[in-house]
């Protein structure tokens, strides 16, 4: 509760607070963030193997997302962006499938693959082929 800015409007990276306690509240909820991440604190099981094809649709639509909102229409950018999950869908179904001769794994980041399944308790993991 301490760390929260209720009396700070707008963009504190442009504009930063003036007092050094308003800029600390705002740059530790920062560092707090970026350590919790370089520790692997947001690291989570994949057990369906999504992380992989969704990666790259992730970084498609980062990287054209701007591009079809100045070309589109206020909604069609968005919705665009959004329907183009599709074709990364469909891609990782036919390549689970093996219908496209690539390996079943090869949009995956796991390393054992899209059919393995781990089965975990509390205090062991087993893994199943």
């Amino acid at each position: 509760v301490i760390l929260l800015t209720p009396e700070v409007t707008g963009r504190c990276d442009l504009h930063p607070p003036q007092t050094a306690w308003l800029r600390f509240r705002f740059y530790f909820i920062e560092l707090v963030l970026v350590v919790c991440f370089v520790v692997g604190a947001f690291r989570v099981s994949d057990p369906w193997g999504w992380t992989g094809w969704l990666t790259t649709w992730a970084l498609f639509a980062y990287v054209t997302h701007v591009a079809w909102h100045r070309l589109l229409p206020t909604p069609y950018g968005a919705v665009l962006t959004y329907l183009s999950i599709v074709p990364f869908w469909l891609l990782h179904k036919a390549m689970a499938a093996g219908s496209l001769g690539m390996p079943a794994n090869a949009g995956s980041s796991r390393r054992e693959g899209a059919s393995q399944i781990r089965s975990c308790s509390p205090t062991r993991c087993n893994s199943f082929a």
